[in-house]
């Protein structure tokens, strides 16, 4: 990422009509101090609405993948191993 410009998007918020549709499984991690998705409450009750979604909350920042690599890889793997 050395030399790299970060450029400012607005995210996308999903509604939970569209989220309703998907037709996959989905694993979901959030952390509890992710100062872009915000509220963690309010970011699980809308992930809800995907009809086979695994939710993990853990104690993390916005980069989840980054901080906890053991524990998501691990989670990720078994997963994905699931029938």
């Amino acid at each position: 990422m050395k030399g790299v410009i970060p450029t400012p998007i607005k995210p996308t918020t999903f509604k939970p009509e569209n989220l309703t549709q998907l037709e996959v499984p989905t694993l979901a991690f959030f952390g509890t101090e992710d100062g872009v998705i915000g509220n963690v409450d309010a970011a699980r009750a809308l992930a809800e609405n995907i009809p086979d979604i695994n939710i993990r909350i853990v104690e993390s920042g916005h980069i989840i993948g980054v901080e906890l690599s053991e524990i998501v890889n691990n989670q990720i793997l078994e997963f994905l191993s699931s029938d």
